[in-house]
Formats: structure tokens, C-alpha cells, sequence
């Protein structure tokens, strides 16, 4: 169907020799200089309609009106439908290259073999964790404080007996006047009795530290890892408890970790850090913050390939819920996330509006103004192709994500195991359950 201008053939010619005239494209298709392509019959085909005049960003009822107004008149089903999808079909190629990009692949660290031979050093650790007000609140559904204590539960719980690990948390008592002096010893046990309430007294948690690892046996290496939701608030001094402990007799080194810290008190606890001589890390979740703590010690090749796999395991989840929310984002059902859903929707009611619109300015008579009409009947055609593809690959994706975590699972047990000297089909890495 060519639309009815009023601009002549004579206008036109000067319009294209001069290339003076912005819509010269559509005087073209108008004149038939130019062939409109044929609208999309399948769901892949329909995919590439787009972009219309009036998609996305570009709509615009009032210029969309001026166009309808210049079609012609008495329009059948399948001219009508035409020329809306020439205006308003949506852009779905961006999508349909993110869709076709997406191959997830996990990657395992490789074992440093090197480490078979590395002598086994002895450590006395002692982990400062928060108990205080600082790690109230939740993230993900999670208590701050429940997750600390579930990754020192883990850390702890495969620990090796030739080394020492002292725990000892500071805050979890009210306000007080023994709140700020007194920090206490702890088990994964008891960790049912440290609640996240209170000041934080960093300084004082990291004096006893170094109290509890002076009545050790002499090891190879005194460490101190300051867990926190934040900073110094019973007025002590972290930065000099830190320099005190790395100069004195222990020697010790004081790494600092941040436990969901903001930036500004990101910059604080990085003096404590080097102070101690030791790094500051900043963390937001529970394996993250297991991780940190195998890699702060060295206590020979079983240890150590026991924390790979613990790092790969981690990695592992933590892919499969990046790749999966992405996958939800682009073709999942969700209406809230995703793109492919949204985008038909929109399309297909602003399609229905170009409906409204030709009936409007008379271009089609009622019965196909009609919702149950044919020209209706084109579009929810239209709409429920597209949503059958973008769920069919929703599955395909979803099916491609489950293979991938599998064949990283195995590649994982098979790399530990084989690392172990192990013929066991599985093991897996400990898990001590830990609340308040």
C-alpha cells in the first residue's frame, strides 16, 4: 500500500538530486523508488521488522497522527497491519545479538603443583571478628552478622590441628562501661551468644589478640585478621594497637577485613592494615570472606588444595547466579526484568493504539477497529510468536547454563581429587551451621 502525500513527483526529483529533503527515504518508498521490505511472517522474521518510524525513544502520538492521517482510506486487514508495523515495530536486534552472544563458560583456577613441595609452615591466627551494632541489618535476606559467623564457621571447621586459631569477638553488649573494655573468646559453638549490638571496640579486640597469641607456642608466623561492619567508635586507637603488634615481640602480621564498609570507612581501616603490615580487603559475602581467610595462610598442600576447591566451589555458585540472573534479565518470564517481555508488551500496545488511531481518522471501518477483529487478531498473533520464542529460548539457555554447572562440578571434584590422590567420587568442603 503507498501512501497518499501531497508533495508531486517533480518536488520529489529535486528533493533527491539536491539531497536537500530529510525524509527523502520514505518520498522514495511513497513513489516506489525504494521497496519497503515485507513484513515478518514467523518469529524470527518479525525479530528484524523493526525499528519503526515511531519505535522506542521516537514515538510520538501527535507525528504519529500526521502520518495515519496521510494513508489512504478504507484500508484492508493486512494494509493496516503493514504500515503499523512500518511505524511502530520495535528494535529487537539488540537483543537478538545479546541472545546470540550468550555462551556461559566457567573457568577453573589452575593448582600451583609447584606447592607439593613447599614445607608446611606453622601459624597461630588469631581472627578478631564484629559483634557489634556495626553488623546489624541484612543483605540478601541474610543477617551481616549470621554471615560472618557462617564463614568463620567454615574456615575454622577445617583448620588444621598442627597450627593455632584463636577467635575473639568485640561488641555484642549494650552500652555500658564494660562495652568498650571487654572483648570475648569464641567457638563456632558459641557463636549463638554474640549478637550485633553495641560499640565496636577494634582497639581492644586487637590488644587481646595479641594477648592470646603471646601464651602461644612459637610458630613460624603470627597472624591477626580484624573482621568489621565499620570503624573504631569506644575511642581507642586501631591504627597504633596494629603498629604496636607488628614491631613488638610477636611480629605479628595484622590484616584488615571490611565486611560490607563503605568507602570512607574503607580508607580508615587501610591504615590499620598497614600499620600491621598486612592488606586490607573489602568484601560483601560470606564465601568472599571465607576465601580471604584461606588465602591470608599457607599450611601446606593438603590445606591448600582443600581451599582451591573451596575457592572453585565458591566461583562455581557465584557464576551460576550471575549467569542466571542475566539470562532472566533478557528472555525470563519475570515481567519486572525481562527485556524481550517488555519490549513485546510495549510494542504490542502501541501497536494497539495505531489501531485506535486509523479508526480515528476514518483510515479502517469498525469491524476492524473491532479487539476481536482480524487486524487485532494480526497483532496478538504477532505478540504471542514473539513470546513464544523469546520463552523457548529462555529454556534453551536455561538448559545450557545446567550443563555448564555440571561439567564444572565434575571438572572440579576430578581436579581435587586427582590432587588428593583420592579415589572417592565427592567430597565436599565442610559446613558448620552457625545463628544467633
Amino acid at each position: 500500500m503507498l501512501r497518499k502525500k501531497k508533495w508531486i513527483p517533480i518536488f520529489l526529483t529535486s528533493c533527491l538530486m539536491l539531497s536537500g529533503c530529510s525524509d527523502w527515504k520514505s518520498l522514495a518508498e511513497d513513489w516506489g523508488l525504494i521497496k519497503r521490505k515485507p513484513v515478518g511472517t514467523t518469529a524470527e522474521t518479525m525479530l528484524q521488522d523493526g525499528p519503526g518510524e515511531f519505535a522506542g525513544a521516537r514515538y510520538n502520538e501527535e507525528k504519529l497522527r500526521e502520518e495515519i492521517q496521510d494513508l489512504p482510506d478504507q484500508l484492508s486487514a493486512d494494509e493496516a497491519y503493514k504500515e503499523l508495523i512500518y511505524l511502530l515495530a520495535e528494535d529487537y536486534k539488540p537483543l537478538l545479538k545479546d541472545l546470540n552472544r550468550f555462551q556461559p563458560q566457567f573457568h577453573t583456577t589452575a593448582l600451583q603443583n609447584k606447592r607439593r613441595t613447599q614445607k608446611p609452615k606453622h601459624v597461630n591466627l588469631a581472627i578478631v571478628f564484629d559483634s557489634s551494632q556495626m553488623m546489624f541489618g541484612r543483605v540478601n535476606d541474610q543477617w551481616k552478622l549470621n554471615l560472618e559467623k557462617i564463614a568463620i564457621g567454615r574456615f575454622a571447621s577445617s583448620y588444621p590441628e598442627e597450627s593455632t586459631l584463636t577467635l575473639r569477638g568485640f561488641g555484642g553488649q549494650k552500652q555500658g562501661a564494660t562495652a568498650c573494655r571487654q572483648t570475648r573468646l569464641a567457638t563456632p559453638q558459641s557463636f549463638g551468644q554474640f549478637k550485633p549490638i553495641g560499640p565496636a571496640a577494634l582497639a581492644q579486640g586487637l590488644r587481646d589478640a595479641g594477648e592470646d597469641l603471646s601464651q602461644k607456642e612459637k610458630a613460624g608466623k603470627n597472624m591477626i585478621v580484624l573482621i568489621t561492619g565499620g570503624i573504631e567508635t569506644c575511642g581507642g586507637d586501631p591504627v597504633r594497637e596494629a603498629k604496636a603488634l607488628h614491631d613488638g615481640k610477636l611480629k605479628a602480621e595484622v590484616h584488615v577485613i571490611g565486611f560490607f564498609t563503605s568507602p570512607l570507612q574503607n580508607t580508615t581501616l587501610k591504615k590499620i592494615a598497614q600499620a600491621g603490615g598486612g592488606k586490607f580487603t573489602w568484601i560483601n559475602s560470606a564465601y568472599s570472606l571465607e576465601n580471604v581467610l584461606r588465602e591470608k595462610v599457607d599450611l601446606g598442600w593438603e590445606y591448600y588444595v582443600d581451599s582451591w576447591k573451596v575457592r572453585n566451589v565458591y566461583a562455581l555458585s557465584d557464576f551460576q547466579t550471575q549467569i542466571n540472573e542475566k539470562v532472566e534479565r533478557l528472555t525470563g518470564l519475570n515481567p519486572f526484568k525481562s527485556q524481550f517481555y517488555q519490549l513485546n508488551v510495549k510494542e504490542k500496545q502501541q501497536l494497539q493504539k495505531g489501531v485506535e488511531l486509523l479508526f480515528e481518522e476514518n483510515k479502517i471501518d469498525a469491524k476492524l477497529a473491532d479487539p476481536k477483529g482480524p487486524l487485532y487478531q494480526k497483532i496478538n498473533r504477532r505478540y504471542d510468536l514473539i513470546k513464544s520464542f523469546y520463552e523457548q529460548k529462555y529454556r534453551e539457555k536455561k538448559r545450557l547454563i545446567d550443563r555448564e554447572i555440571q561439567e564444572g562440578t565434575e571438572q572440579i571434584d576430578q581436579m581435587y581429587l586427582n590432587a588428593k590422590n583420592i579415589e572417592k567420587k565427592s567430597i565436599t568442603p565442610p559446613v558448620t551451621k552457625v545463628g544467633y
